[in-house]
């Protein structure tokens, strides 16, 4: 069979398919504007070319979660770490939580190359309203586990004047261009850039000494975040040392993800928490392949061996984008995202059961 015939045979294929497939549509009621559109589609090669590429996509799409899924087993902690450095505890010499000092006072960073004991949260306001107990109780349970460690609250102001003073550069956009989530979420990475150590949200307590987290063979070098379903990893805690280059990356993306038109509060959800740093951490492995490692679920929250536990209480960030995190981040939210774009296809596309009297072709 020559190439010619082949192709031909290929074509009349083809037009035989879509013939069956236009034989099977209903007929719809369009608007005008929209009835080319809807005529050529149901010639046939249309069809074929866009079911193609969405077939396309979506296998693209589950090859690339497969490979993340496994990527992040291959670096995800071992148990035996948990009682690795089990030791009688130390004397008191740090107050339980003081607030972030002016930056011309520096931290406590004992060496570069490894993860400092500070333990940084953020409080979203400043010192006009009380801190909720389930935050105070958060902090002083990791204070009872980590004697040792320094503990700081950062708030708007002293968080305007870190950026102003070591990120001068970054400034304005701080100041002018970001949502109050925003500076939330690229605080934590630029906080952990400059001087390291541990980023907790603020009703994150502990359950254990974090030593045997943070130090070991295992961990040494690495970013250590936690498994978050359905993204892959959370931001609510992150623990890296300074001028980690993963911490970096991560700070400076957030101001790659930009797009006009989407709304300001969702573009917040995609260019900030934790869609951003699974997106950043996937590249991150196919390029790199080292200096994270995955703290698994159990090990995170939810059992008596979990370093960390979740007092209750509210979101520290109190706007949309906590709704937006906790609904998709279930089932639910991804069934109804479903059936609402459904709907509006429906809506958009103006389909009716009966034809108007004038305006409308029946095609």
């Amino acid at each position: 069979m020559t190439p010619r015939t082949t192709l031909k045979t290929i074509r009349n294929h083809i037009l035989h398919q879509a013939a069956r497939c236009h034989a099977s549509l209903p007929h719809i009621s369009l608007a005008p504007r929209l009835q080319i559109i809807v005529t050529k589609a149901r010639q046939g090669p249309f069809i074929c070319c866009l079911s193609f590429y969405l077939l396309s996509t979506c296998l693209s799409w589950l090859i690339s979660t497969i490979q993340f899924s496994s990527q992040l087993h291959a670096h995800t902690l071992s148990s035996d770490i948990l009682y690795a450095y089990e030791a009688p505890p130390p004397a008191i010499t740090t107050k339980p939580y003081q607030w972030a000092p002016p930056p011309s006072s520096p931290l406590n960073i004992t060496s570069p190359s490894s993860i400092s004991p500070i333990i940084h949260r953020i409080w979203r306001g400043d010192l006009t309203k009380p801190i909720p107990e389930e935050y105070i109780n958060a902090s002083s349970s990791c204070h009872n586990q980590n004697l040792t460690y320094e503990q700081y609250i950062w708030t708007d102001t002293t968080a305007r004047q870190f950026v102003e003073v070591y990120f001068p550069w970054f400034a304005p956009i701080y100041n002018d261009h970001l949502l109050p989530v925003q500076r939330v979420d690229v605080l934590r990475y630029f906080l952990l850039w400059h001087y390291g150590g541990v980023y907790l949200d603020p009703e994150i307590g502990c359950q254990w000494p974090l030593d045997s987290l943070l130090m070991g063979a295992e961990q040494e070098g690495k970013v250590l975040l936690p498994q978050h379903w359905p993204y892959g990893v959370g931001n609510e805690f992150i623990a890296s040392k300074p001028n980690h280059p993963f911490v970096i990356k991560v700070a400076l993306s957030m101001h790659e993800h930009r797009w006009e038109f989407v709304p300001a509060y969702a573009m917040a959800f995609v260019s900030a928490g934790v869609v951003l740093m699974s997106r950043v951490l996937r590249v991150w492995l196919s390029a790199v392949g080292d200096g994270v490692g995955i703290v698994p679920g159990d090990m995170f929250e939810g059992t008596e061996e979990a370093f960390f536990m979740r007092f209750v209480g509210e979101r520290p960030r109190g706007d949309e984008v906590a709704v937006l995190e906790w609904f998709f981040g279930n089932w639910v939210g991804w069934c109804a995202a479903g059936i609402a774009l459904g709907v509006m296809g429906l809506v958009v596309f103006g389909v009716r059961r009966e034809p108007r009297k004038r305006g409308y072709t029946l095609v």
